[in-house]
């Protein structure tokens, strides 16, 4: 294989020197550049030949791991351990870790996070920052992602030990074939064709762990290749396609399985496993190699010494088998961008292959060689003492616009007269005149970004350009121009040809009039529209080439920052800068490019890397406060406000768990003072164990719930009863709102937490009326009456013994405008007031009513009736049926009049007036048919009550009215007589009564109720009488 010729300088001076470096596959240009001109610092002391190397996408670091496979003579401690490095694309080390030598490696890979995943064969997953430190899976605090659930075919792995996840049981015989890592996780597919899947993504944040069966494999079909189907970014370069993918199953990861006879299994948690059957035929062996483009829209499988490449939305073939001279696998298979695809073979170089089968050869052949895939480019990483880092890339479509050769876009003609007016040569007024006058209806095409037909491909393009002015119009081609020019200096590496771009740029811009300028502010980026753009365009520039240097060692390009999502990419790198410590770069970034969200995020980052420094285990705790906001508020002065300090919504939560995982409880209950969430705060205070300083913020805080979750919590995991009851002395507020809560939630069958709060705080009331609910809590008889004489006893000692701090006045004044704080004082307060003028009357209350249940027991035991006839009634209730009971059939020894001789008794111990009694026991004759005894009863001796409650119960009971009569007649009261004679019917009675009272209206009532023709005659001659 011959390489292409190289593009020839032909028609204007501004081609030549970026012509030069370009190289067509078929027609479309390629260029590449060294970004890390050899040597690298790491090739004095190490053989990639020798070392497993993989690196991380976006500029990101390599990872390098002794390859064992290779015989290599080792001395000393090497013999024994060895270690993982990890350097920047500028071959500077970044870190290190021990490595124990003798584990088999199957896969190594970076994540999106720059997390790097080691997986070996006996299923150990290990999990390391890019310093080489080791981190939990997913990189959380609690390796989330082992603990989570299994999904299809269950199971999830086990953590063995710091940074490292078991995918297989302790002692189990099983391996892992093959695996891979992806942006988001891994996935492992072990030896009884099952595949371990980690998924970190958006969709599982907590991280996800699970198995899923790959059920077309066996013995006899075995698997070949593994590659990977990745749910869309949603944040590719400005152009792109927003990060759609042909992925048929949408965010669920897909798993690709060539396999020994020839075909392809396709395996994700949706639907299972399916195959590929239309692959069979077009396939000329087992696939051994497959490597998918950066937006999954494309599979390049290699198989036999073909390579093909397949749609992956209905994996017909795009490119039909290309032979690459050789059935050896290749060392190395990735895409350069979505462009072309790339292989690497020790003996024979790297081969670059185009959408048409055209191809290139590049002569690396004997050189070890890394391949690192991007989304717009590929990252050569070469070994030896000639070893570099170097870029391939497909030339963008603004920079071939303006360089092609004979190129007459507006573009061209724009760098052309910007190069002539350097010159003084008239030339470029012409240019200029050129592009004004180019015909309205024509498109921008530099803009576009196609370039002309001769750019075309079947892969989609990796280039992406401004969006062209609407319309038409002569000054619409200059504005198309100079985003072209803007897109040129974007995509360029040499800091003297971005300024040559953007050179061109700013001299096209002097011929936008300030109509174009409002109008192109209006249809873009607000409301001076192009100059901003320029603006932006040379900030992005100026961070882009600082991060290239190899100090910094991150050779990023535009669409890869773009690519990055969050905050126009600046969200992702920022990040990037932070695992890697270098907070103040990261923090330059962020005033630069006004990423204030970002600021906040270095600085507590910073904060917390200070406080685990050398540097401040000499420093006071004031010292290292002091200096913290020092640096928080110098990072937020800006000239229109010299004196503004950290905005805020700036969290110290992180940094004060920092200094209190340090070691330094009192800095971070001092940082603690400064954070503007009570929540967070009060949530650290009590993680710390400042329960007193936790329940005094989250009382000031106004926040009801805020308060009883400290309260709580503090009460859930008090180290002891006397600890807590002192904490609560400290703070009488949080005492009502105990009370409160008690009150409304705790059960009648459990109130001892808060009787013992109240008793050991000598509140000797409330501690009483607990006792006494819970008393009636209890079934056993004994038991009530044992906690009712308790609570009776501590009822008398109300008083006796001062309380602690529950006067209204040992309430802090610093929580006088508090809500809460006015709310509970005047609660205490009236509490108090009720509780001291209520005491005596508990007492006594109680005590008799123990002394009843024990009467009503012992009453029950008497009379054999034990069906709760007396226990629990009042007293009034029990007199009652102590009287009804003589009636029924009793013991031998028990007669009537034993038991009204009982009620009596019961009267007079407990003190029932004597009114009470009478009618207790009136009603109660009555209603048992006692009339013989009620009888006797009224003759004892005058009835306090007189004696219309004997008629009354008689008549309620249809006694005759002979019987009633005899009771009414003893009635003092005429009226009541008259009443009670009209309900009886006792006329003649009725009308003797009304005549005596003198009333006419009565004796005319009996008159027109009476029926009887001869009464009614002697009441007229009555009423006569009356006149």
């Amino acid at each position: 294989m011959v390489a292409p010729p190289r593009i020839h300088h032909a028609v204007d001076d501004n081609t030549g020197e970026e012509e030069e470096e370009w190289q067509l596959l078929g027609d479309v240009p390629f260029r590449k550049w060294a970004c890390y001109p050899a040597p690298l610092p790491c090739w004095d002391s190490l053989a990639l030949e020798d070392h497993i190397v993989v690196g991380a996408a976006n500029g990101g670091p390599l990872a390098v791991l002794r390859n064992e496979k290779r015989q290599v003579m080792m001395t000393g401690a090497e013999r024994l351990a060895g270690f993982l490095r990890i350097y920047s694309s500028a071959g500077v080390l970044l870190g290190q870790a021990p490595w124990e030598l003798g584990r088999k490696v199957v896969s190594m890979g970076w994540t999106e996070a720059e997390a790097l995943v080691i997986i070996s064969e006996t299923g150990h997953v290990y999990w390391y920052t890019l310093l080489g430190q080791k981190m939990e899976q997913g990189g959380g605090s609690s390796g989330s992602g082992s603990s989570s659930g299994s999904s299809r075919g269950g199971g999830q792995g086990a953590r063995g030990g710091e940074g490292i996840t078991r995918l297989f049981a302790e002692g189990s015989p099983r391996r892992v074939i093959q695996a891979q890592v992806w942006l988001n996780g891994y996935v492992a597919l072990a030896d009884d064709y099952t595949l371990h899947i980690y998924d970190g993504s958006r969709a599982n944040p907590e991280g996800r762990l699970y198995r899923l069966p790959a059920s077309g494999l066996s013995g006899q079909r075995s698997p070949t290749s593994l590659a990977l189907l990745q749910p869309p970014l949603g944040g590719e370069e400005e152009g792109g396609n927003g990060g759609a993918s042909s992925n048929s199953s949408g965010d669920v990861l897909q798993i690709l399985l060539g396999t020994s006879d020839n075909s392809l299994l396709v395996v994700d948690g949706a639907r299972g496993t399916s195959e590929v059957y239309n692959l069979q035929s077009t396939l000329p062996g087992p696939v051994v190699k497959m490597s998918v483009s950066p937006d999954s829209r494309f599979v390049g499988c290699f198989a036999e010494g073909l390579l093909t490449v397949y749609a992956t939305s209905n994996y017909s073939k795009v490119l039909d088998p290309f032979d690459a001279g050789t059935s050896q696998v290749p060392a190395a298979m990735g895409w350069c961008g979505k462009d072309a695809l790339i292989l690497y073979w020790k003996v024979m170089g790297l081969l670059v292959v185009g959408p048409y089968g055209d191809f290139l050869h590049f002569p690396y052949a004997g050189e070890p060689l890394v391949l690192i895939p991007e989304v717009d480019c590929c990252r050569l990483w070469t070994g030896g003492r000639e070893g570099k880092c170097e870029v391939l890339q497909r030339v963008p479509a603004a920079t071939e616009s303006i360089h092609r050769i004979g190129s007459t876009e507006p573009a061209a003609m724009l760098y052309d007269a910007m190069e002539a007016f350097e010159k003084g040569d008239p030339k470029a007024d012409e240019n200029i005149r050129s592009i004004l006058a180019s015909s309205s209806s024509s498109k921008t095409s530099a803009v576009a970004g196609e370039g002309s037909s001769s750019s075309s491909s079947s892969f989609p393009s990796s280039s992406s350009s401004f969006a062209s002015g609407s319309g038409g119009g002569e000054k619409s081609q200059l504005h198309g121009a100079i985003q072209a020019c803007l897109r040129a200096a974007l995509a360029a590496w040499d800091a003297q040809r971005q300024k040559k771009y953007l050179h061109a740029a700013s001299y096209g811009k002097s011929f936008y009039d300030d109509e174009e300028q409002q109008q192109s502010g209006r249809e873009g980026r607000g409301e001076e529209g192009e100059p901003n753009e320029f603006v932006d365009v040379c900030r992005k520039l100026r961070v882009l080439n600082h991060l290239r240097r190899s100090d910094v060692g991150i050779p990023l390009t535009a669409g890869q920052l773009g690519n990055g999502g969050r905050e126009g990419g600046w969200g992702a790198l920022i990040d990037r800068l932070l695992l890697r410590r270098q907070y103040f770069l990261a923090l330059k970034v962020c005033d630069y490019m006004s990423c204030t969200r970002e600021k906040e995020k270095v600085l507590v980052q910073w904060a917390c890397a200070y406080l685990q420094s050398r540097h401040a285990i000499v420093c006071t705790d004031k010292e290292l406060r002091d200096e913290i906001r020092r640096k928080v508020n110098s990072a937020f002065l800006t000239p229109s406000s010299p004196r503004s300090s950290h905005p805020p919504y700036l969290s110290y939560a992180a940094i004060a768990r920092t200094a209190d995982q340090v070691g330094r409880r009192g800095l971070a209950t001092m940082l603690l003072t400064f954070e503007p969430s009570p929540s967070s705060q009060v949530d650290l205070l009590l993680e710390m164990g400042e329960f007193n300083l936790a329940l005094h913020q989250s009382l000031l805080s106004n926040d009801l719930d805020l308060a009883y979750r400290a309260l709580l919590y503090v009460e859930a995991h008090k180290p002891s009863q006397e600890t807590f009851l002192r904490l609560l002395s400290l703070h009488p507020m949080s005492l009502q709102l105990l009370k409160v809560y008690y009150r409304s939630r705790m059960t009648r069958e459990e109130r001892t937490p808060w009787f013992n709060v109240s008793l050991a705080r000598g509140d000797l009331m409330e501690a009483g009326t607990i006792l006494a609910f819970q008393a009636y809590a209890q079934e056993s008889l004994p038991r009530r009456i044992e906690l009712i004489k308790e609570a009776a006893r501590l009822y008398s000692h109300h008083g006796k013994r001062p309380l602690s701090s529950s006067s209204p006045s040992s309430f802090p004044a610093s929580s006088s405008s508090s809500s809460i704080a006015t709310a509970t004082a005047a609660a205490a307060t009236a509490a108090l007031a009720a509780s001291a003028a209520s005491a005596s009357f508990y007492h006594r209350a109680t005590e008799e009513q123990a002394e009843l249940l024990e009467v009503q027991s012992a009453l029950e035991k008497r009379t054999g009736k034990n069906e709760n006839v007396f226990v629990g009634l009042s007293v009034s209730e029990t007199i009652y049926n102590l009287i009804v009971l003589a009636s029924d059939s009793l013991p031998p020894s028990l007669t009537p009049s034993l038991l009204l001789a009982e009620a009596s008794r019961v009267a007079k111990k407990f003190k029932v007036p004597e009114k009470r009694f009478w009618h207790l026991k009136i009603n109660a004759l009555a209603a048992s048919g006692q009339f013989e005894n009620l009888k006797s009863f009224s003759n004892e001796k005058k009835s306090p009550v007189g004696y219309k409650p004997f008629a009354q119960a008689c008549i309620k009971h249809k006694q005759p009215s002979g019987v009633v009569e005899g009771y009414i007649d003893r009635v003092a009261l005429q009226e009541d007589r008259f009443d009670l004679y009209v309900e009886v019917r006792l006329w003649q009675k009725a009308a003797e009564t009304a005549y005596r009272l003198k009333d006419p209206l009565r004796l005319r009532q009996v008159q027109a109720n009476c029926l009887m023709p001869g009464l009614q005659r002697s009441v007229e001659e009555l009423l006569a009488k009356l006149g």
